[in-house]
């Protein structure tokens, strides 16, 4: 049974055309065509006189269910990331990794139900500083290394790491098995792997591919990230 995952740094909808448009993110989200979608830089908009979440329009174009994950509480809403999915969501948790005098980050888990399997799924943005990267994937590890027997495991988001090599990139391998990356970043001329994917057990990774149409190289400055699984 395959299954598509697929994660986008949507820049507060806001397009490298310095335009933001929510249906444009909306239209990209819907070509990828994928059962589990993490999303970051989720920012609030105003739609015909009102604030809206932008959670919670993208649940509603793409009627998949929503678990949000903020990190900054605003005048006018909350601001971070979220999963959207079309699997049952059967528990989901959100983890604290905030370093301090940094903006504030977290982790946002799910157990979904996929047949009569259960799939734990996590999803982050990490830190712009290299020590604060650092802090934030020891936790991560830590919370990816506690046991789930027979339950795989998909890891995906903005990690803010370009080196392919780099220390919490190797870290997060420690736990979690080595898996392709592919340039996201800038969208118009990726040349930075800053997103990604990973699953555990490798073996169930089918095809990962960073997706780049006419809309998801103006839509935002990353390009979205989807992965194929056999499960």
């Amino acid at each position: 049974m395959t299954l598509t995952v697929a994660s986008y740094n949507v820049h507060g909808c806001v397009g490298i055309d310095r335009r933001e448009d929510p249906p444009r993110i909306a239209r990209v989200l819907r070509e990828l065509d994928a059962d589990i979608i993490a999303l970051q830089e989720l920012d609030n908009y105003q739609h015909d006189g009102t604030w809206c979440r932008h959670i919670d329009y993208m649940s509603q174009q793409l009627s998949m269910e929503s678990v949000a994950g903020p990190t900054l509480w605003r005048d006018r809403g909350e601001y971070g990331i979220a999963i959207l999915t079309r699997l049952p969501v059967r528990a989901s948790q959100r983890h604290e990794i905030s370093v301090r005098l940094r903006e504030p980050r977290c982790v946002l888990e799910c157990e979904l139900v996929h047949g009569d399997r259960s799939l734990r799924v996590v999803a982050t943005h990490l830190g712009l500083r290299v020590q604060e990267r650092h802090r934030q994937v020891q936790l991560l590890a830590s919370l990816l290394a506690q046991p789930e027997p027979a339950m795989p495991t998909v890891l995906l988001g903005d990690f803010n790491e370009w080196l392919r090599r780099s220390r919490p990139i190797r870290r997060i391998e420690r736990v979690m098995g080595h898996a392709p990356s592919v340039r996201t970043f800038p969208a118009r001329w990726p040349v930075l792997a800053l997103d990604r994917i990973w699953v555990r057990p490798a073996s169930h990774l089918r095809s990962l591919q960073a997706v780049s149409t006419i809309d998801s190289r103006i839509a935002s400055d990353h390009l979205p990230i989807r992965a194929i699984l056999d499960l």
